[in-house]
């Protein structure tokens, strides 16, 4: 569920995950199933974001970006 939010190039927003109002998710960033991103959180480029709220879990490899 994607609520008023900024997404950049290159993401991939994974099932059942919800991004809140002002959210920015910056390019090159994959979001966990499930996960919450809560208002105003910047997801920073090239990570992974899992959990509830959602936090970074690790770099992205080269062949994810691609």
């Amino acid at each position: 569920v994607l609520h008023g939010c900024t997404i950049g190039d290159l993401c991939l927003i994974g099932i059942g995950a919800i991004v809140m109002d002002g959210a920015i998710i910056e390019d090159q960033v994959m979001v966990g199933a499930g996960a919450l991103v809560p208002p105003g959180k910047r997801l920073e480029s090239g990570y992974l974001y899992v959990g509830s709220p959602a936090r970074p879990s690790r770099p992205l490899k080269d062949e994810e970006i691609a």
